[in-house]
């Protein structure tokens, strides 16, 4: 019995648990699972400006944690744009099969609008008031600057495909009502532009996109729609009536195939976009206040990153859980769960690899890496 004891308490000492498949309310079992490593890669925990850090798979090889900085000593330098400000947006490269860092790259950013998006062939990267295109060895494709209007804003979308990139540079007037959005979708393996266009009204934060649509709700009469318009041709057709327990865009749904969407916020859903819904599954109580969701580049497979608090009003910090699910879409099962232990003070994200086989977790200073319960 101590001796059982003992190698129960070194397991939880270790942090991850795994849970078997649960579906439609059915007895969870449990399993255990090691990470592959973990390492320290987030220098600077003090949130500088409104950047936190992000991870994410460059390809299924290569995992990518950028953070941004202070830096007092560039406060004097005006030589260029890229060194006009204090704050470094700092980019790490790591092998994933080891966790070692392969390179760094550095440019200057704000405090504020700093982002890193992946795509099939680049990266999208904003820092403050420029956009940056690059291959993924980091050649320079292009770079384009970001109007620092305040009636103006970006907002840039990576499909689950990783082959299209949304551009949505939106215009608002002076009582912040939106007056229209110009659209840009970038060839995500080429990052050369495929088509753009202007919307009135324009679309702001509540809407995903496919690889040829974009889906939003929309509220005229009577009950609300799921409403798409396919690229360029500013015609939006209803999808389904907006009912209780669907997926829908503006509740941080995100399409996993053209016609499939995934969300999840007391439990996970799987639904078309005809209204259907194909799979549920309950997150464990008090979590799904806070989620956030991580597709497979192939949409097999998706992460929902569940954070629990001491005080279900009290979104704002003092968590005492940080946890993982990995689903299979294609067996509409749970084969995974990851709980981080202790949980992050401050900063937490998570990735994963392309082909779903690495789940990648970013909490405070460190990342981890675990091999997914995926065929």
């Amino acid at each position: 019995m101590a001796a059982s004891y003992i190698q129960l308490k070194a397991l939880l000492a270790l942090g991850v648990i795994c849970a078997a498949p649960s579906h439609g309310g059915q007895s969870k079992g449990h399993e255990y699972a090691n990470p592959l490593w973990s390492a320290d890669v987030v220098q600077d925990l003090s949130g500088v400006g409104r950047n936190p850090p992000q991870i994410a798979f460059l390809d299924n090889g290569q995992l990518i944690v950028s953070q941004v900085t202070l830096d007092a000593g560039q406060l004097s330098s005006r030589k260029s744009a890229d060194t006009s400000s204090s704050f470094r947006l700092r980019l790490s490269v790591l092998d994933a099969n080891s966790g070692k860092i392969i390179s760094t790259k550095e440019w200057g950013t704000r405090h504020k609008d700093t982002s890193v998006h992946v795509t099939g062939g680049g990266l999208v990267i904003r820092t403050g008031d420029v956009l940056r295109l690059y291959s993924k060895d980091f050649r320079e494709i292009a770079t384009t600057p970001v109007s620092s209007d305040p009636n103006q804003g970006l907002e840039i979308r990576v499909s689950t495909s990783r082959k299209t990139v949304l551009l949505n540079t939106y215009h608002l007037n002076r009582e912040e009502k939106m007056e229209f959005s110009r659209i840009e979708v970038l060839d995500g393996d080429t990052l050369k532009p495929r088509v753009i266009w202007a919307e009135s009204p324009g679309i702001i934060d509540k809407f995903a996109i496919t690889d040829r649509m974009i889906a939003a709700e929309r509220y005229e009469s009577g009950p609300g729609m799921v409403v798409a318009t396919e690229f360029g041709s500013a015609v939006w057709n209803p999808l389904f009536e907006l009912s209780r327990g669907a997926c829908s865009p503006a509740r941080s749904g995100v399409f996993v195939t053209e016609s499939l969407l995934v969300c999840g916020s007391r439990e996970f859903v799987m639904s078309s976009t005809n209204g259907e819904i194909l799979m549920t599954d309950p997150f464990a109580k008090g979590d799904g206040i806070d989620t956030q969701i991580a597709v497979a580049q192939n949409g097999r497979y998706v992460a929902v990153l569940l954070k629990n608090f001491r005080d279900v009003r009290d979104t704002g910090g003092h968590s005492t859980s940080l946890r993982v699910v990995v689903y299979d879409l294609s067996a509409k099962k749970r084969v995974m769960t990851v709980s981080i232990s202790p949980p992050p003070k401050h900063d937490y994200d998570v990735a994963l690899s392309p082909d779903g086989s690495k789940l990648a977790i970013l909490s405070d200073h460190r990342a981890t890496l675990y091999a997914s319960r995926t065929p």
